[in-house]
């Protein structure tokens, strides 16, 4: 049986749809991905996958590519010599699950997952009141009730989208990783020596706190009195100024743009580091959030140094994460002693152990069996 799978992604640096398409194949479908990808993005071996075009840097131009990939998505529909059993949509935006109007009357079921909020997301970036009124109708009240089921990333989440549908037509899969060392990383060398190195892992974009992070970080050297080193790896629109904003800082010895990352290699690289770093700006958008990053952090026995983001405390109390509003909390973070930090890490693995992939792909797998049959 086949299922396809839309996305405006990169299926290769999405482990969310990747590990899902992985457990598909597993389970005995035949998976077909259509998306798009990045420069440079090297091809998927394991899933069948089609991309229409590579992704737009610029905001602009990303919205017109959306239009672009509804339309192909209808085309991809009626090119069909087989229907599929099964049609899943990741977000964002919402309406890319208009373009499976073919499917649904094919009386194909479709499954759509939302990664993100895309009313708060877009309630960011839309300024004009008119526009985004239209933009929130389309994608709350005509997007959403397209699809058979939805699939959030969170508890929070799904009360939100509850509000427009609902909820038996509503499922949560927390986004944990599917790689778990079971056996905490055991941190071998003292906290406080002469360099601490910190990473941040993820997307640069304009709701992350990743600047005004840099901005503090050549004071938080002085103040715990040590080289402090941080690492970014990811890619994103602020990619270009960072890299300026590392310049002017005078930051280029200490701080580094590493660049886009498979899932694949996310372990290997996280175990060379002492805290991860996951910072966001306070606001309605933030608070729904529960970081993948910081569910990655965990997963490899990385204490995490954290902005308070509703969501995330309602998953990982003050007793799991180093929390902080402001460079002092972060300096008290840096200066724990080992018994402290290994004490969060492991209150913090035990609750991820209750969302974690093995798990939630049962649900995944249950949810898929139910909404074929």
């Amino acid at each position: 049986m086949k299922v396809h799978v839309y996305a405006y992604s990169d299926l290769r640096y999405d482990p969310r749809i990747l590990k899902q398409c992985r457990l598909l194949i597993e389970l005995g479908y035949d998976v077909s991905f259509f998306g798009v990808k990045f420069a440079g993005s090297a091809p998927c071996s394991e899933v069948s996958s089609c991309d229409f075009f590579r992704r737009a840097h610029t905001l602009k131009t990303q919205v017109l590519q959306y239009f672009l990939f509804v339309l192909h998505m209808s085309y991809v529909s009626f090119q069909l010599p087989k229907k599929p059993c099964l049609v899943i949509v990741h977000n964002m935006p919402n309406f890319l699950s208009l373009g499976t109007w073919f499917y649904r009357v094919l009386q194909v079921p479709v499954v759509m997952d939302l990664h993100d909020d895309s009313l708060l997301v877009l309630g960011s970036r839309v300024k004009n009141s008119l526009t985004l009124r239209l933009i929130s109708f389309i994608e709350m009240n005509v997007a959403l009730r397209f699809a058979d089921h939805i699939i959030t990333v969170n508890s929070a989440m799904k009360d939100r989208i509850c509000r427009f549908v609902c909820s038996e037509k509503v499922s949560t899969i927390h986004n944990a990783p599917d790689f778990y060392h079971q056996t905490a990383r055991q941190i071998t060398k003292p906290l406080r020596e002469d360099v601490i190195r910190l990473v941040y892992v993820g997307n640069l974009g304009e709701q992350f706190g990743v600047i005004e992070f840099i901005e503090m970080f050549d004071r938080l050297g002085d103040m715990v009195n040590c080289r402090l080193e941080l690492d970014i790896w990811g890619g994103g629109r602020l990619e270009g100024l960072l890299a300026d904003e590392i310049i002017r800082l005078g930051l280029a010895d200490r701080v580094l743009l590493r660049g886009r990352y498979t899932p694949e290699e996310l372990p290997s690289i996280l175990d060379a580091y002492d805290f991860g770093i996951a910072v966001y700006n306070k606001n309605p958008l933030s608070d729904i959030l529960l970081p993948v990053k910081v569910l990655e952090y965990v997963s490899c026995g990385i204490p995490v140094i954290s902005s308070r983001i509703n969501t995330l405390l309602d998953y990982f109390p003050e007793d799991c994460l180093f929390y902080y509003r402001d460079i002092s909390d972060i300096v008290v973070a840096l200066s724990s002693s080992r018994e402290d930090v290994d004490e969060k890490v492991e209150r913090s693995r035990d609750i991820l152990d209750s969302i974690s992939w093995e798990r939630e792909k049962l649900v995944f797998k249950s949810l898929v069996e139910k909404v074929i049959h």
